[in-house]
């Protein structure tokens, strides 16, 4: 069992790593801007992975970290504006394909490329 000392230091070290900021556009029209990390890792391919003995498999195009307490649902937008610190133009959209997966230092989540 971790200390709180101990999650809030994991947490630190994982959010120092997200380089990247977006927008979350949630459904009820509102938005928060917030710290993450995308990683572009699927590219039109999908994941199986195991949850007991239930295995999903999972269409997404790149996967999002997040810090703890960042609110996303399925179906929400994200607007990434920033890669690696630096500001980006045109943005990325996606759209989050399922409920966030959390961890003890961060949270992460599936996306699709927003088409239009």
């Amino acid at each position: 069992m971790l200390t709180k000392t101990e999650l809030a230091g994991l947490r630190k070290t994982q959010e120092g790593h997200m380089l990247d900021r977006c927008f979350i556009h949630r459904k009820d029209g509102t938005f928060i801007e917030t710290i993450c990390g995308l990683e572009m890792v699927f590219m039109q391919g999908s994941e199986s992975y195991s949850s007991g003995q239930h295995y999903q498999t999972i269409d997404a195009d790149a996967r999002l970290r997040l810090p703890i307490g960042i609110m996303v649902r399925p179906k929400d937008e994200i607007e990434v504006t920033h890669r690696f610190g630096e500001a980006i133009d045109p943005h990325l959209y996606y759209r989050v394909v399922q409920f966030a997966e959390s961890g003890s230092s961060g949270q992460r989540v599936y996306l699709k490329a927003r088409t239009w």
